[in-house]
């Protein structure tokens, strides 16, 4: 499971249900994903969809925002 918030101007797809910025998309493993712009709240282009296998929590793409916590050295 992977987990990601929106963040403001974008918006994500997900099963078929928009998720606005701020909300908290959770992905299941083989599920995937599409990042749109949003600025004033219009959504606009595609910036990219995107597969569980190819998100990265320490490297999220444009539009989301990891939820993960930094380990401790």
């Amino acid at each position: 499971m992977k987990t990601f918030h929106v963040e403001s101007d974008h918006e994500a797809l997900h099963r078929g249900v928009w998720y606005r910025p701020g909300v908290l998309v959770i992905l299941e493993d083989g599920e995937g994903l599409a990042v749109y712009a949003a600025p004033g709240g219009k959504r606009g282009a595609c910036l990219g969809t995107y597969t569980h296998a190819q998100l990265d929590a320490s490297k999220p793409p444009q539009g989301l925002r990891s939820t993960a916590v930094p380990q401790a050295a």
